[in-house]
């Protein structure tokens, strides 16, 4: 609960929760998975949509390979209204 609420005492922060979303693409790829997620946000650039989505991916992250486990090379976001994409690894944008 600490990871989605920041700020909650150490007994609420420990609590588990459950996440419940949709990972529009995810794929193999050199041994790790890729997440890629499609916006449809008017957003004015990249990196705008970046910060509005990176916990969502994040959280994506974790779940993923807790699941598949394997680990998480890269996670990506497509604008549709800008017609381009943004990469990150290990919290590193590209």
């Amino acid at each position: 609960a600490g990871t989605v609420q920041p700020g909650l005492s150490p007994e609420e922060a420990s609590a588990p929760v459950v996440l419940q979303g949709v990972v529009d693409c995810a794929f193999e790829e050199e041994g790790g998975l890729v997440v890629l997620d499609f916006k449809t946000d008017r957003v004015p650039d990249l990196s705008a949509l970046l910060s509005r989505y990176r916990s969502q991916l994040q959280l994506y992250r974790g779940a993923l390979s807790a699941c598949l486990g394997l680990p998480v090379r890269e996670c990506a976001l497509y604008s549709f209204h800008l017609g381009q994409s943004i990469s990150f690894f290990d919290e590193e944008e590209k």
